[in-house]
């Protein structure tokens, strides 16, 4: 037979038309199953776009009628594991007992089954993979249907309660990557449930050579059923009067007799036994056009029949459409007339670009008309939000009438959306949801990653995505893409699929991310979506524990004996013995001289993970540099070897012999005279200066000869002529040639050798010889292992031959251990100019980190040392092993009772209060810079940030408001606009390690910090958009991810009291959900901070307006009324707003004469209110003023008094007793300020008084009195990674009347070394003896506990105790 034709489908080119199944073949190419449902329909077999729903059908043939060999290869794994069950189901199975089976490719199709809980099983391997699927209880029973084809499934009497995932049975890919069985309501699928999926594969290669086994499809035609006769048999036809016909061949009239019972028409063949009922047809639903009789009598018997027959009623559904606000949408289904007997018709809801369970219910279910009605509704419950979008659409399908027959079988709802969009000049915003999955165990696990705009847009917009590695590796892990997503006009919603890669390596779960960039016509607000591929294999069997050995340090002592202790580690119990023998070995320390040479076995015991071992070191009275040996561990029994190579370094603590006295200098020559002194000397070198100095007449140019018999290894304010055996030629360099008479210069070496003495030291003042060529060498570096090449050169080539002497010489790498120690002459050929010398390193398992040794140059022959000494860096290749962690012991004077409790701040009712309860009042300033391009506090480029700081205290601030940008917790820029003359402890700090800084020194002088986050970017001004993320790529998650970051930074130190979390938010919008909700994202984020440091303050400004209701930005706190925050912790929030004067903006009711009277109320209904009514607390964060503006001194004063808690403006406080007012920052301290300038005159230092006469009575001294114990806790090493450790304070002879107890966790950044815990101590005015605690760490994470215990010692300052009587 001949090959036939590929047709290709593609949605939207149209149907396929002229298809034979016989011999032609359909390529699906490479969609996907997302995007291809296949369906059964009356036309043909059709490919469903589910988002959209159109379907490009092949005319003409039904799915029964192709088989495995009418497709190409399907290349997307899930649409051919899809394809090949319906396949399956369309050419008839075998079925099994106790089995209802589901489908999903037969529109509109409800199948009824009794079904039981304690037997039966739902096998869904007929069905499709990545459809819309769910599981409620209905009138019926549980209802299983398709949001997308309308198919239904329903389980007679049974209620979703009683199924579980017994019930069911799966193909892997619906449980393993679908998760199909999540969307109805299953957790977790047992093995036993998860089956092959047991149908032919469609798609081969071969050309078909017959149709499959099924009928075609109805289509216009419809399908012939020819009567015979049958003894005994009833038979139900699936009769549609509109396309069917009834063949009666040669029946004749008197064979037959028909009826209509219960509104269907029953064909009784008289004398046989014999009946045909067509189901829900009643006889006036036929027409002769229906019916084939070759016999004249059956054609009149039917003429008749139908003649006297009423006509049947006909269905209709109409469509409907609702407010989406009104929460249901009424369809009705009408009869054109009154039927005399029942009428049932099944209905389903169908998907459009209304989404099944995110904009309405999906519901299916069968209407059912008494006799003589004629109208039914079918109300759908709609799903209302506030998201400004294009009106949305869902279809109602009517099938199976039973007494009538189907006019208008399909009808419409549109859903309207009545959401205005507030912001109408304002592009959508588009945001990026995160998705995991498990990643299946071979081929392809599809991700779908949810891309949602903010609102519907009036045009289409675009946005580029790619694929990014975070643990998960492209390639490996997944397919990396790339691509353009496009929202059509009025879409809301798109997906992004992501392509995992299954395997069955048992491994961590992997993070993938998807990106967005180069938005058109949107926004991104949340730009990335965290892919997590979740692992779902076994592990494999757990490896053997590894041993590990440690270094040790020890001083050796003058005498007798000291021990050396090596702990071996296993890295984890043991359930068996775990033993390794061991043994001593020489370094540059020989047994039985320095210490005692030992070898055994340890054995650890079943859970024992740690074992010492102990050596003996012997001390002495010799100065002889330090010294080491090695421990090695071998033949280990039920473990490995890690590290099997410990290292003893026994450092010499005995001092070098004083090096002689220099010899007095020779006697006065007529150019001048040397002078020569050491002014330090240690085993093996020494620095030395010489004094060149003029006599009577001055120097132009002078040379210095000496004999000696050390090294010269480096040299400045001079140079080396020669060095000829132990004699030297020094000579001046340019700068110092000349010497006036009677002046001196000079010049100092550093010199190798015990021996500093020199002789025959000399001055001649006459122009020095012209140098020889000078020899140097260059450093070079290499890893462990490697060589080092050293390159030798010289200043200028020569004519004649020149030698230079080279040796390796030690430094933290020891020669034979570390490196292969060389010595030897060079020799530089006439025009030679460059040598070199390799150096091998020898590689070992020890992490010992970096160390270096030295290539020194020395004799030089013909030429001069002009560099004679260069290093040698040898770079680690072993990993670091866990730093050692230990804590400092602690004083501090108790301070006396009274004043703020030390610690963090809550709240209570409208109070901010203390650690003890009491009521505390915020009164600070605000000074700015952090947040701009320099990275610093602004202001450091003419004083120092103590001065400045001291004089903030001074004035009677007790917080500091401090800015950041998201910029600067990433920026690489070095901090800018500081004079390091002034500040020098800030030089080479990053701008993190700088607010470190300022954030200790506030601390120091008992002020209080609240961080806030002003842009996104660096700069001034609040962020552009006027939202919190946004700019400069900076996202709502990452935004996050900083607060986290701080809140962790400065969890241990209650300086830090708060976080205010974005500055004057006015874009965004007061609640109604969306990407722009502030009061959403505020939440989200104070939650954040709260989960990783619950002790701050969460403070949270208001937007710009409220339901047109403007107000200053950041203090339009209206909506606080009607949608307040809330927090998981529940006494930390505070609300913060801004206010201005007319000089900053003239706004309407500044305009009025009598304005002021005015203000009380205007600040009530914008924010104060929430302090009146107990809400909670208030801080203006910020007000400031030049008054300059005649209307800004009545706006201040009013404000003022208002924050004071005079809240009508009468003079008299609505205070209660025991509470403080409203607090504040004042904007601000800086000069700068171009709208308010600030407290300080623009010299920086000058305060302006006239602002401080309105701040002063509000100033509250927050009065610690009591002090603080800083411990300090350490590691032995930088951590290369986050390093924890948990700590707790311990009573001792002072008790928690006199501390304030606390614990928590400690958290070392990657190269962090040192951290501090601060403890409040109680202070009291009573004489007593000095008292102490302790704080105990445990719990180390990524570190090795050292030291875990240290001491607090309270420092009596009230006298002593034995003066009271």
């Amino acid at each position: 037979m001949a090959d036939g034709t590929v047709y290709r489908v593609i949605q939207g080119e149209g149907d396929i038309l002229g298809f034979d199944p016989a011999r032609d073949k359909l390529d699906l190419g490479d969609v996907s199953v997302h995007n291809f449902i296949v369906v059964d329909t009356d036309a043909g077999v059709g490919f469903l776009d589910p988002w959209s729903g159109e379907t490009t059908v092949v005319q003409g043939v039904s799915l029964g009628q192709l088989t495995i060999d009418s497709f190409l290869p399907v290349i997307n794994d899930h649409l051919r594991q899809c394809l090949s069950g319906a396949l399956a189901w369309a050419h008839g199975i075998e079925e099994q007992p106790n089995t209802v089976y589901a489908r999903s490719h037969e529109p509109g199709r409800i199948d009824r089954v009794a079904f039981d809980p304690a037997t039966d099983v739902v096998d869904m391997r007929h069905y499709g993979s990545r459809e819309q699927i769910s599981m409620t209880d209905g009138a019926e029973g549980a209802v299983i249907s398709n949001a997308g084809t309308g198919q239904t499934l329903i389980l007679l009497g049974v209620s979703t309660d009683q199924l579980s995932a017994g019930n069911f049975l799966f193909y892997s890919a619906q449980v393993r990557e679908d998760r199909v069985h999540l969307q109805l309501g299953i957790e977790v699928v047992p093995e036993a449930q998860v089956l092959d999926q047991g149908t032919p594969v469609a798609g081969t290669r071969d050309w078909p050579t017959a149709a499959g086994p099924g009928d075609p499809p109805p289509g216009e035609s419809g399908r012939v059923f020819e009567l015979d006769w049958d003894w005994g048999a009833h038979v139900r036809l699936a009769f549609d009067p509109a396309h069917d016909r009834l063949d009666f061949g040669w029946f004749r009239g008197d064979q037959f007799t028909l009826a209509e019972i219960d509104g269907e028409t029953v064909i009784t063949i008289d004398g046989n036994r014999q009946s045909y009922t067509l189901a829900g047809t009643p006889l006036g639903a036929l027409d002769m056009g229906a019916i084939v009789a070759r016999d004249p009598s059956a054609r009149a018997e039917w003429q008749a029949a139908l003649e006297g027959a009423a006509p049947a009623p006909r269905l209709s559904a109409s469509d409907a459409q609702a407010d989406e606000a009104e929460g249901v949408v009424e369809f009705t289904v009408s009869l054109s007339a009154p039927a005399t007997g029942t009428v049932t018709v099944d209905w389903a809801t169908v998907a459009g670009t209304a989404r099944a369970g995110e904009d309405y219910a999906p519901a299916v279910g069968t209407l059912s008309f008494a006799p003589g009605e004629v109208l039914k509704t079918i109300s759908i419950s709609l799903a209302d939000d506030v998201l400004h979008e294009a009106d949305e659409t869902f279809g109602l399908r009517l099938t199976s009438p039973s007494g009538a027959v189907l006019a208008r079988a399909e009808a419409t709802a549109t859903i309207r959306d009545d959401d205005p969009d507030e912001a109408p000049d304002d592009l959508p915003a588009i945001s990026l949801a995160d998705v995991s999955g498990a990643e299946g165990d071979a081929g392809e696990t599809h991700m779908l990653v949810e891309a949602t705009l903010s609102k519907a847009w009036h045009a289409p917009v675009t946005v580029a995505w790619t694929t990014a590695d975070g643990t998960a590796r492209a390639g490996e892990d997944y397919h990396p893409a790339s691509g353009t997503l496009t929202f059509a006009a009025g879409e809301t919603a798109r997906t992004i699929h992501v392509h995992a890669m299954g395997d069955t390596t048992p491994e961590t779960d992997e993070t993938l991310f998807v990106r967005l960039s180069s938005p058109e016509g949107l926004e991104i607000a949340d730009g990335e979506a965290r892919v997590t591929l979740r692992n779902d294999d076994e592990a494999a069997p757990a490896p053997p524990p590894e041993l590990t050995i440690s270094n040790r340090r020890l001083d050796e002592g003058d005498d007798g004996w000291s021990v050396a202790r090596l702990k071996v580690r296993l890295s984890e119990a043991s359930d068996a013995p775990v033993s390794v023998d061991w043994t001593t070995r020489d370094g540059t320390a020989a047994a039985g001289e320095d210490y005692r040479a030992a070898s055994g076995t340890l054995t650890f015991a079943p859970g024992e993970t740690v074992q010492t071992l102990r050596v003996r070191v012997f001390g002495d009275g010799l100065e002889e540099g330090d010294e080491r040996f090695v421990v090695r561990l071998s033949n280990p029994e039920g473990a490995t070897l890690a590290d099997a190579k410990g290292v003893v370094r026994i450092r010499d603590d005995d001092e070098a012999a004083p090096p002689p006295p220099p010899p007095p200098p020779p006697p006065p020559e007529d150019g001048g005279t040397v002078s020569y002194s050491v002014d330090n000397a240690w085993s093996g070198g020494f620095v030395a200066t010489m004094a060149v100095s003029a006599g009577d007449a001055p120097l132009e140019g002078w040379t210095v000869a000496f004999d000696a018999g050390f090294e010269i290894v480096n040299i400045w304010n001079a140079r080396i002529v020669s060095q000829e055996g132990t004699r030297y030629v020094l000579s001046n360099l340019d700068y110092n040639a000349d010497v006036p008479a009677g002046g001196t210069t000079g010049f100092g070496f550093q010199a190798a050798g015990d021996d500093s003495a020199v002789s025959g030291l000399a001055l001649d003042g006459a122009d020095p010889p012209v140098a020889p060529p000078a020899i140097s060498v260059a450093g070079a570096e290499a890893v462990e292992g490697e060589f080092l090449e050293f390159e030798i050169s010289l200043s200028a080539a020569s004519v004649e031959t020149i030698s230079v002497r080279y040796a390796s010489q030690d430094g933290g790498a020891r020669a034979g251990e570390d490196y292969v120690a060389v010595s030897g002459t060079l020799s530089f050929a006439p025009g030679e100019t460059t040598k070199t010398i390799r150096v091998a390193t020898l590689d070992d398992a020890v992490f010992e980190g970096p160390e270096s040794f030295t290539i020194a140059l020395s004799a030089p022959s013909g030429g001069s040392l002009g560099v004679p000494r260069a290093q040698g860096a040898i770079v680690e290749n072993d990993p670091a092993p866990s730093p050692g962690i230990g804590i400092d012991d602690a004083a501090a004077a108790e301070g006396d009772e009274g004043g703020t409790s030390p610690g963090w701040f809550s709240t209570s009712g409208n109070q901010v209060v203390d650690a003890d309860g009491t009521p505390v009042r915020i009164a600070g300033v605000n000074w700015f810079g952090f947040e701009s391009d320099t990275f610093a506090p602004h202001g450091l480029w003419t004083r120092g940030y103590a001065s400045m700081m001291d004089q903030m205290q001074a004035e009677g601030f007790n917080t500091i408001r401090l800015p950041f940008s998201s910029e600067m917790l990433h920026t690489t820029a070095a901090p800018n606009g500081i004079d390091f003359s002034q500040n020098p402890d800030l030089a080479g700090l990053t701008p993190l390690e700088i607010l470190d800084v300022i954030v200790d020194y506030a601390g120091e002088i008992g002020m209080r910090i609240i961080l806030y986050h002003h842009r996104s970017t660096a700069g001034a001004g609040t962020s552009g958009n006027g939202l919190w993320y946004g700019e400069g790529g900076f996202t709502e998650a990452g935004w996050i991810e900083d607060w986290r970051m701080l809140a962790a930074r400065y969890a241990d130190d209650p300086t830090v009291i708060g976080a205010d979390l974005h500055n004057e938010p006015h874009a965004g919008t007061w609640g109604g959900g969306g990407a722009r909700d502030w009061a959403r994202a505020a939440e989200t984020a104070g939650d954040a901070i709260g989960e990783v440091n619950p002790n701050w303050l969460i403070l949270v400004e208001g937007v710009g307006a409220y339901q047109g209701d403007s107000y200053w930005w950041g203090g339009a706190l209206q909506g606080v009324r009607d949608r307040p925050i809330e927090l998981a912790l529940d006494d930390k929030l505070v609300y913060s707003p801004h206010d201005y004067g007319n000089s900053v903006h003239a706004q309407p009711w500044f305009q009025d004469p009598g304005f002021a009277e005015d203000l009380p109320e205007i600040f009530r209904e914008a924010w104060g209110f929430i302090f009146e009514d107990e809400i909670a607390p208030v801080m203006l964060g910020e007000f400031g003023t030049r008054l300059q503006d005649p209307k800004d001194e009545p706006w201040l004063a009013a404000l003022t008094v208002y924050l004071q808690g005079d809240f009508d403006g009468d003079g008299a406080s609505e205070l209660a007793s025991g509470q403080e007012g409203i607090g504040w920052t004042y904007w601000s301290w800086n000069p700068n300020s171009g709208d308010t300038g600030g407290v300080l005159a623009d010299d920086w230092r000058t305060v302006i008084e006239a602002k401080m006469a309105y701040l002063e009575p509000m100033q509250f001294d927050f009065g610690e009195t009591g002090a603080w114990a800083t411990f300090e806790v350490s590691l032995t090493a930088p951590a290369a990674q986050e390093i924890t450790v948990d700590w707790t304070t311990a009573p001792g002879t002072a008790d928690e009347t006199d501390f304030e107890a606390a614990s928590g966790t400690l958290r070392f950044a990657p190269g962090e070394q040192t951290r501090q815990i601060r403890i409040a101590l109680t202070g009291d005015g009573l004489p007593e003896a000095d008292e102490s605690f302790a704080i105990l760490l445990s719990n180390p994470q990524g570190a090795e506990l050292l030291d875990a215990e240290a001491i607090g010692l309270i420092l009596n300052d009230d006298g002593g105790g034995d003066l009271l009587v």
